[in-house]
């Protein structure tokens, strides 16, 4: 797990704008595919998972990279930020980051989990998924019928 937080400029779609500090949390374990970008302000909490792919291409990129509620680039002219925009039906917000720390919590996750070995840790993680499963589809029936049997018991204990 690799954790960074930086302080970053965060502009509402509200008009409300303001510096806060943001949390990168990378865990290789759990998803390595993923970056989180974690909010935290007044008790209330929000977290963003974010295509590490995504993040890395955008920090570079003279254009917007990335479709629909996620977009990155490089600042304005390459200055020294790194702009993530984040949109959801409840509204947007664009994020600044100062691009050096961001370029290197970035670089930290690539050196503990290179872009080549993704697949085979997903791979893994899919395998021990699977292997929980019933392994024939008599044994499948017999699994399912028993959480039907547990849902029913649940309800009518409610």
């Amino acid at each position: 797990m690799i954790e960074k937080t930086l302080r970053a400029h965060v502009r509402g779609s509200n008009g409300v704008s303001g510096d806060l500090d943001v949390a990168l949390e990378y865990d290789e374990d759990a998803d390595p595919l993923l970056v989180a970008l974690r909010f935290q302000e007044n008790g209330f909490e929000i977290i963003w998972n974010v295509g590490r792919d995504l993040l890395k291409e955008g920090a570079d990129a003279t254009q917007i990279t990335g479709t629909h509620d996620v977009k990155v680039r490089a600042g304005f002219l390459r200055q020294a930020a790194v702009v993530v925009c984040l949109t959801s039906p409840e509204g947007a917000c664009t994020i600044w980051f100062p691009r050096k720390e961001f370029k290197a919590f970035l670089k930290a996750t690539y050196e503990v989990m290179p872009a080549k070995l993704e697949q085979a840790e997903i791979d893994k993680h899919l395998d021990r998924f699977l292997a929980e499963l019933p392994p024939t589809e008599r044994a499948f029936d017999d699994w399912l019928a028993s959480d039907i049997r547990r849902q029913d018991e649940e309800e009518e204990t409610e």
